[in-house]
């Protein structure tokens, strides 16, 4: 039988041998330029609310197959999303304030432009990665690998340029980023609820709902691009079809046949 001393003794060197083990299979997997280490860095970006330095990170792990790439898929998913809803935010408070303003026009519409350019770019690579993404399949106890980004108050300086000042850059780009942040806040919380576990079934029931909600920017008001419409509806279409039939997915192929409908093009 050990003594205490022996028992404090090999109680140590277990913990030690423990402590080590982790240590060093944690070094393993964020060995830098491997799928592990670009994912450690978007994770660690997330926590600091860095989404552009997430954005570049996970970008890597998608253009490759690797552990990480279905997950990186659907949190950048939900990025590209949050950008785009608060670029097209962004783009109607500079309508707003263009239709006020009296010697700043030319400069509202010009960032309005870039703004609805931003948000389309956002858009596409939303879609890009959706068709992939569904395409691999979705488990039936899907997996989101993020918590939902804290909530951004929305920028007094928003009242000033929706009454016709146009404010500086460092001030612009405030306003934009923090737009921004609202808007993936939004997004990320309803891909990761906190009240009930996601199923199958929520998971997909979300991202079709993000998609005909992303159809806003090209309708009437906005850039009145009905093509890229159509190819929105048709992969979130895709989404509807893969879920257990429900009164939601019915919900679901009635708002995508109304777009459809709006879209088709009438017979010469």
């Amino acid at each position: 039988m050990l003594s205490p001393r022996s028992l404090l003794v090999l109680t140590l060197v277990l913990g030690v041998c423990f402590i080590s083990c982790t240590t060093a299979e944690k070094a393993e997997r964020a060995k830098p330029g491997t799928p592990a280490y670009f994912w450690a860095l978007a994770q660690a970006a997330w926590e600091k609310g860095d989404y552009l330095t997430t954005t570049s990170n996970l970008d890597k792990l998608v253009v490759r197959d690797n552990e990480f790439r279905h997950q990186a898929q659907l949190w950048l998913m939900a990025i590209h999303a949050g950008i785009a809803k608060g670029d097209m935010n962004w783009a109607d408070t500079l309508e707003t304030g263009r239709k006020v303003t009296r010697t700043g026009e030319a400069a509202y519409r010009r960032e309005m432009a870039a703004a609805r350019a931003s948000a389309s770019q956002s858009v596409m690579s939303y879609l890009e990665l959706a068709n992939q993404h569904l395409s691999a399949g979705v488990p039936d106890a899907p997996v989101v690998p993020f918590k939902a980004a804290p909530p951004a108050t929305r920028p007094v300086e928003i009242a000033k340029v929706e009454k016709g000042t146009f404010p500086p850059p460092p001030e612009l780009e405030l306003i934009r980023d923090r737009l921004r942040a609202q808007a993936i806040a939004e997004t990320t919380k309803t891909m990761a609820p906190e009240q009930e576990p996601l199923n199958r079934n929520l998971y997909l029931a979300a991202m079709a709902s993000e998609m005909i909600s992303l159809c806003d920017l090209y309708g009437p008001k906005r850039l009145n691009e009905t093509g890229r419409i159509r190819m929105i509806t048709q992969v979130a279409g895709h989404a509807v079809e893969s879920m257990t039939p429900c009164e939601v997915s019915k919900a679901l192929e009635k708002k995508i046949a109304e777009l459809k409908k709006k879209t088709s093009k009438p017979i010469s």
